[in-house]
């Protein structure tokens, strides 16, 4: 190479505009608070949701089941409370300010014209099974009885040993030398557990919603969907 020679660029020396990026973001906030008064413009019922092990796929898929007559919102709480409205001074239909108080982490909103009692029975059968993540505490004991695992090629067995389990190959067939607990109930998985869970088939997690609140177009109040039409979901895990 002479002194004169062009060094390839890399990557890293990439020049961002941080003006163009904050411009982005601050118009994104902007399009969501827009979006979020235009629907409660056109929808009567606003549902204050809780994730419970959030999948974005069952989230995609969920909006789209919900589309003819409802929005569902999942963005920054302080975005959506200032969509809403903070106080009763700013708040933009009277008593949504309530809502706006109760968004908090894991929180979504949805707008619809469905009624309380049709909401509160889909969400009640909501559930979508999912491999559990590092973190999760296991719901059920797992055991995998010793023997044969023919289920799997016989060059797995160094891989599924490394995860923990005491296995041996025998005639290219791999043996699982004695029953092995993957998890117990109860257990914060590790990341090896759950890596076994999903070789093994097994998924623990559920991706469901339950609702905090609701507020009526018609009432104007903030009310628990509990006193109103039974409870929805179950507890974050």
């Amino acid at each position: 190479w002479g002194p004169d020679s062009a060094m390839p660029k890399s990557k890293r020396e990439k020049v961002y505009n941080l003006t163009q990026v904050a411009k982005k973001t601050k118009d994104s906030k902007a399009n969501l608070i827009t979006e979020i008064r235009e629907a409660l413009d056109v929808y009567p019922n606003v549902f204050v949701l809780r994730v419970h092990n959030m999948r974005n796929q069952s989230l995609k898929d969920l909006r789209l089941r919900w589309k003819p007559d409802s929005r569902l919102f999942f963005g920054k709480n302080t975005v959506m409370q200032i969509a809403l409205g903070r106080n009763p001074d700013d708040e933009v239909k009277e008593g949504i300010s309530g809502v706006a108080a109760l968004l908090s982490a894991g929180n979504g909103l949805l707008l619809t014209s469905k009624s309380p009692e049709e909401v509160a029975a889909y969400f009640n059968d909501f559930r979508v099974p999912h491999f559990a993540r590092e973190g999760f505490v296991a719901t059920q004991t797992i055991t995998i009885p010793q023997g044969p695992l023919t289920q799997f090629s016989h060059a797995l067995e160094p891989r599924l040993r490394n995860l923990g389990l005491p296995t041996t190959l025998d005639k290219a067939v791999i043996q699982l030398l004695t029953d092995t607990d993957i998890c117990r109930e109860g257990d914060t998985l590790t990341a090896d557990q759950a890596n076994l869970l999903q070789h093994f088939g097994y998924k623990l997690a559920q991706f469901s919603i339950s609702i905090d609140a609701m507020w009526s177009e018609a009432g104007g109040l903030v009310s628990y969907v509990d006193d109103a039409a039974g409870s929805a979901g179950e507890s974050d895990e």
